[in-house]
């Protein structure tokens, strides 16, 4: 009896010693990011895609308040870069820069970013 346990307990701990690992899901990583120079629009898109075959597009526009200052219409495969310098943006106004993705006919929410050029 005690070499049954004996075994029962072995066979347990080594079950419990083997790890079982959780499929990582991954997702398309979409970031924007705003800063000014003086009264210039620092404006940048990144989106990675899961494998880098992904076909991306992005609309992505610049408001001051409710008035567009500017929009953008961009695409890439796997991986999409945006960078605009070169917006005019007065001291003292609040601007907003919101990238609307889509990855492979799939549309992911609205990333948006709010910063007032001080």
């Amino acid at each position: 009896m005690k070499k049954r346990v004996a075994i029962l307990v072995f066979v347990l701990a080594i079950i419990l010693a083997v790890p079982s690992y959780a499929a990582e899901t991954r997702g398309p990583t979409i970031r924007s990011a705003l800063s000014f120079d003086d009264t210039k629009a620092n404006c940048s898109v990144v989106v990675i895609g899961d494998l880098g075959t992904e076909s991306i597009s992005a609309t992505i526009t610049l408001k001051r308040g409710t008035t567009s200052l500017a929009t953008w219409y961009v695409d890439d495969i796997g991986e999409l870069v945006f960078i605009n310098d070169d917006i005019t943006a007065p001291k003292g106004g609040t601007y907003t820069l919101t990238a609307n993705v889509t990855i492979n006919n799939r549309v992911y929410a609205p990333v948006s970013i709010t910063e007032t050029n001080t």
